[in-house]
């Protein structure tokens, strides 16, 4: 009711993914609280999601930096804006969007898209917190098809 004509985006990314940069990020401090912040943020967007379908889209964090021009053209359709290619150069920008220079978090933005983060979580945690991590989340992991945490 706020924001009556708003367009939201929800960004999903693989949960093995989120936590382990979470952590790293020294948002939580420990593996549950990570996995309850992404599964909590997550189920909170689909939901929103679910119930304004026609002002919502939901994007996987893979695909938008899989096939950014094609991802981000579609996202520019759904916003009613035209798309140009230099929306997938951020790195052009970055020293003009605010805390970006600021925050270690953020320093990716001034680099270009890449696909090296996807993964990386199955790759920093050690196998005893995967299994911790699935027990915790693979049921939302495998509700946005992604897979579990481990094989």
């Amino acid at each position: 009711t706020v924001f009556p004509k708003g367009r939201f985006i929800h960004v999903i990314r693989d949960g093995c993914d989120c936590v382990s940069s979470i952590l790293d990020m020294r948002l939580r401090e420990t593996l549950e609280d990570a996995a309850d912040l992404w599964r909590t943020a997550v189920l909170i967007a689909e939901d929103f999601v679910k119930r304004h379908p026609s002002q919502s889209r939901t994007v996987r964090y893979e695909d938008l930096v899989g096939a950014p021009s094609d991802t981000i053209a579609g996202l520019c359709e759904f916003l009613g804006v035209p798309f140009l290619e230099s929306m997938v150069a951020s790195e052009d920008i970055a020293d003009t969007m605010g805390d970006v220079p600021a925050l270690r978090h953020h320093a990716a933005v001034a680099r270009p898209i890449t696909t090296a983060n996807i993964g990386k979580g199955r790759q920093m945690l050690d196998r005893a917190q995967l299994m911790v991590l699935d027990s915790l989340i693979s049921d939302v992991l495998q509700q946005f098809g992604y897979p579990r945490c481990v094989s």
